[in-house]
């Protein structure tokens, strides 16, 4: 073998084995940075997560105070409006008990004068008055209260009612008028009818 030709098969050897090298080393190396790469990858891919995970719950938090404060801002007018009607109701409450107190006391009284014949009188007159000038009547003008019928004791009605051409309508009240039957209707119509 020549020189020219051991260098030349050295050269190729060299080569080869040189290439050979090279690649276990790339190939070592190429893992390391597979290795190395990856590392970084879970370590972008964990602190991303954990970023992520902090920004959701800050959003939700973010949320749920804002979702609390419309909710607040819907509730509270109501709440405040309730509490009124309320206060109002028992107020209301209050004053029908205080009423119904106060009626009851005046019933009281009422059935106290009415259970006295005279005063039951008096009353009676007293609504019947009312009554008349209501209608518009006026008192000693277009009525007389308790005027002599005829001349008869018995025929004194409680109003005489003054109609045109002199003539005139003669009421007494049930406490004077007695018995409401048949024979005593008649004999007061009589009565009534001779008065005019």
């Amino acid at each position: 073998m020549t020189s020219g030709t051991a260098a030349l098969l050295g050269f190729i050897v060299g080569f080869a084995l040189g290439g050979a090298v090279a690649t276990w080393y790339g190939r070592k190396q190429a893992a390391g940075f597979a290795l190395l790469f990856k590392g970084i990858a879970a370590e972008v891919t964990e602190s991303t997560r954990a970023a992520f995970v902090d920004e959701c719950r800050g959003l939700a938090a973010r949320q749920a105070e804002g979702a609390g404060a419309v909710v607040k801002a819907l509730v509270d007018p109501v709440r405040e409006q309730l509490e009124r009607l309320q206060r109002s109701a028992a107020a209301s409450s209050a004053r029908t008990s205080q009423e119904v107190g106060r009626l009851a006391e005046e019933t009281g009284r009422l059935q106290r004068v009415l259970g006295n014949a005279k005063m039951r009188g008096a009353w009676g007159e007293q609504h019947l008055r009312n009554a008349i000038e209501a209608a518009g009547l006026t008192r000693h003008v277009d009525f007389v209260e308790q005027a002599t019928a005829g001349g008869e004791a018995s025929g004194r009605p409680d109003v005489v009612v003054s109609l045109p051409g002199r003539a005139s309508v003669a009421r007494a009240g049930p406490a004077r008028r007695g018995d409401t039957g048949p024979a005593t209707r008649q004999a007061r119509l009589i009565l009534l009818a001779r008065a005019l």
